[in-house]
């Protein structure tokens, strides 16, 4: 499904929120029923949760102008699914399916740039071939000895040989 949605890309290049700009909170693995006259009932949902998050971006001019023509005609007012990139769990940027859940902040003018804050659910993007892999590494016989692997695979596909580029 991942890849028919839009992207939050401008010039080639991912939008992504100013670093000091996100709240979120973190996806709650329960689902809770109230019943009247007794305990909430509460089931564990493994599979999927979405994080809350509030992202703020800082636009220039023409981004600006481009956020307004990608939210309105290609988002829909805001409708719509898309993809963009974040850093929620891990300091490492991944892709989620994003949707906006309420009306965009008014836009605030910083001087050179515009200031839009963005109020999204946002669910990770499950990357089955590379859990895949992990599992096969970690797994496979490396055990606690695995991040020593990694890094000598990366040493030896990473080394240059000059010395053997003069032997034709």
């Amino acid at each position: 499904m991942s890849e028919i949605l839009p992207r939050l890309i401008y010039a080639g290049k991912p939008v992504r929120p100013v670093q000091a700009g996100y709240t979120t909170r973190d996806p709650y693995g329960a689902v809770v029923t109230n019943i009247p006259g007794g305990l909430s009932r509460v089931a564990t949902d493994h599979l999927s949760g979405v994080y809350e998050v509030s992202a703020t971006y800082q636009l220039s001019a023409v981004e600006y102008l481009w956020w307004g023509a990608f939210y309105h005609t290609t988002l829909k007012e805001g409708s719509m699914p898309f993809i963009a990139e974040l850093a929620l769990d891990t300091p490492i940027i991944q892709e989620y399916v994003c949707q906006i859940v309420s009306q965009p902040s008014k836009p605030r003018n910083l001087g050179f740039y515009t200031e839009v804050t963005l109020t999204l659910e946002a669910e990770p993007i499950i990357d089955d071939a590379y859990n895949d892999v992990v599992v096969d590494i970690i797994g496979g016989g490396y055990g606690d000895e695995t991040v020593a692997m990694l890094n000598l695979l990366d040493l030896y596909a990473n080394t240059w040989c000059p010395e053997y580029l003069n032997d034709a």
